[in-house]
């Protein structure tokens, strides 16, 4: 049996088993994965059994062994593909510790993590027990006899003393069906690749799959599957990256109704792109007589300029026209993104352009909305202002309040604006 893995070459196999609980009276329930009637369980000899009667206890149904001298054993009846089984493996010790946990349930029992032994810091053998497999605690008496005990005060929590467990051994290598598990299917291949496009990792992945398919013995591969295969997509991918995304673009133009995607190459380098769809379309159709565009995102691995163009809907809210990349931040290429943008839009100019304070957008600006009113965006002012100002007025938290007051007002004339802004700098001392 195997399971997902650890990051490491060492499993668990099960070395002897008594998985069981006892019942109420003190007799013993004994779960073993072999033939009940065999004359030993691992390393432990035991009286023969024989079938004695059938317990049913709730949803639980066991069989009811006897010995030569009277003692009772149950077997509860579990499905095979929750039973342990003597050589059993695993990949790592919480793998044993879930299957147990769960055929413990099932059985009608619960257990807990028993004595370990190590060979230095390395754990080589593990137990795992039921959890009422310690004895009652008792005091010896001021008797002569020695036999005198006294068994302690009762309490909520019962032990009796349970031969119930499991033994595990560290092994090292890997079998056959250990070397299948970690084969990763087309699924987990296409899961993984579509968690890393939203910036999960190998680690986070393999826990979300767990989740997903009801824990990690049901897991194909460990994470360094997961590590190794998102290492052999990129290597795959190479400097193809580029060329993918075109062609990727190319093939929604053909199959998606009004998308719109053109690019620019040079001596075989991708340049610069521009892709809006029919959602981008309908809100510039509807919402386009503002448009907002922004150079400052650049990307992590080639430091293109992500250029998004938004506008504001009627509820107030961001929506986007399209988008781009630049190459470089020059009047040629801002002259090329908002003349394709157009080309786009059908030509359909805005009312209002807001953008930052960059020359080269500037020019391209007025060079291409040669019909629409070019202004600059208040955000990139105010985040200019510690720049502009210096000495203890910058220092004045109400400088920030003051100017948004008064840059803000939709009730006031252009003559009543030029007014108040220079009273405001007077008092501040900035003329």
């Amino acid at each position: 049996m195997a399971s997902s893995s650890s990051s490491t070459n060492n499993g668990a196999t099960i070395v002897d088993a008594l998985i069981g609980s006892n019942d109420d009276d003190g007799h013993e329930r004994i779960d073993e994965s072999t033939d009940a009637n065999n004359s030993s369980y691992g390393s432990h000899n035991v009286r023969p059994l024989c079938l004695y009667d059938v317990d049913q206890l709730g949803d639980i149904t066991s069989h009811v062994y006897i010995t030569t001298d009277g003692t009772k054993f149950w077997k509860p009846l579990v499905s095979p593909e929750y039973t342990p089984t003597f050589g059993m493996v695993f990949d790592t010790w919480s793998d044993a510790e879930n299957m147990y946990k769960s055929y413990a349930e099932r059985s009608g029992f619960s257990v807990r993590l028993g004595a370990l032994k190590r060979n230095g810091t390395v754990v080589t053998h593990r137990y795992i027990q039921c959890t009422r497999s310690s004895k009652p605690k008792q005091t010896q008496l001021e008797s002569m006899d020695p036999s005198a005990f006294k068994v302690s005060r009762s309490s909520s929590y019962k032990v009796t003393d349970c031969k119930a467990r499991l033994k595990l051994k560290a092994i090292s290598g890997q079998s056959r069906l250990y070397q299948k598990r970690r084969k990763l299917s087309y699924d987990d291949q296409s899961f993984i690749h579509k968690l890393s496009l939203n910036k999960i990792g190998p680690n986070v992945a393999h826990k979300i799959r767990a989740s997903s398919k009801g824990g990690h013995h049901n897991v194909q591969g460990t994470v360094v599957e997961l590590k190794n295969f998102t290492r052999d997509l990129r290597s795959f991918i190479g400097k193809k990256d580029a060329q993918m995304v075109v062609d990727t673009l190319k093939a929604r133009m053909i199959n998606l109704p009004n998308f719109f995607f053109e690019c620019v190459v040079v001596d075989g380098e991708l340049r610069s792109l521009f892709w809006a769809d029919d959602v981008s379309k309908c809100n510039y159709e509807a919402f386009g007589d503002v448009l907002g565009f922004d150079a400052t995102y650049h990307t992590n691995q080639y430091t293109m300029i992500f250029v998004p163009f938004t506008g504001v809907d009627h509820h107030k809210k961001c929506v986007t026209f399209g988008a781009g990349l630049l190459y470089d931040e020059t009047i040629g290429s801002y002259t090329w993104l908002l003349t394709t943008f157009l080309k786009a839009h059908n030509n359909k100019q805005p009312t209002l352009v807001l953008t930052d304070q960059d020359a080269a957008m500037k020019q391209a600006v007025s060079g291409v909305f040669n019909k629409s009113i070019h202004r600059l965006c208040m955000w990139h002012i105010v985040r200019k202002i510690p720049a502009k100002i210096a000495g203890d007025v910058l220092e004045n938290i109400d400088l920030r309040a003051a100017i948004h007051k008064l840059v803000w007002n939709l009730f006031i004339t252009p003559e009543e604006f030029e007014e108040r802004w220079n009273l405001l700098m007077e008092g501040l001392h900035l003329k």
